[in-house]
């Protein structure tokens, strides 16, 4: 069961693997007040904010200091097919309970990470803080990859997820609707923030 964990967990590490995003300061903010988060709760996050940032191999870089190039996506693709085939591993040697279980769990990491894919490229105009032809290319392509990727978990699994439909932003110019959708989407932030804070004090009491 732990070896089952942890290649589970390596399945979904490979949606937020070469995964570029941007956090708008200001509405970060706002939306983690309606969850009873201060704002000097994100202050592990004030290196990130207003820039465009991405994440490799559970680590964040600024695309500022190290470059995301758009080939670089290449990787995401033969990744997300890879976990595919591992689904489909899984499927045929594993219990349907035991399965059913993963592909759910599965499925909810990739509902997160389509969404704010979508959130991220519908949005970029009007948000991201670094406004260039290739960077806007690579977020609108990383949206593609995994919109292609979620329909072939739907289509070769049969999986009816419980994702709610999507906000047409385009036509919502208040900014109050992003906050809404990072509300709905920022689960794996918030356990991020939190995460980061009990590093924080381990180490303070480490030092004291």
């Amino acid at each position: 069961m732990l070896d089952l964990n942890k290649n589970t967990d390596l399945l979904i590490a490979e949606l937020y693997n070469y995964f570029i995003f941007y956090l708008p300061k200001e509405a970060i903010i706002n939306a983690f007040e309606q969850y009873g988060v201060k704002a000097e709760d994100l202050q592990l996050l004030d290196t990130y904010f207003n820039k465009v940032n991405y994440i490799h191999q559970s680590d964040w870089f600024s695309f500022d200091e190290d470059p995301f190039e758009i080939s670089e996506l290449t990787f995401k693709i033969i990744n997300l097919s890879k976990n595919t085939f591992k689904l489909f591993e899984f499927k045929e040697s594993l219990k349907a309970e035991t399965f059913n279980f993963i592909l759910e769990k599965y499925i909810a990491q990739l509902d997160f990470y389509h969404n704010v894919a979508t959130l991220l490229a519908e949005n970029y105009d009007k948000f991201c803080i670094l406004q260039t032809k290739e960077l806007k290319k690579i977020i609108e392509l990383q949206q593609l990859i995994i919109k292609n990727h979620y329909t072939e978990i739907q289509n070769k699994f049969n999986s009816q997820s419980k994702k709610t439909d999507s906000l047409d932003l385009s036509k919502l110019p208040d900014k109050l609707n992003f906050r809404k959708e990072l509300i709905n989407s920022s689960q794996e932030i918030k356990k991020y923030i939190f995460d980061k804070k009990k590093v924080k004090i381990k180490l303070t009491k480490q030092d004291a």
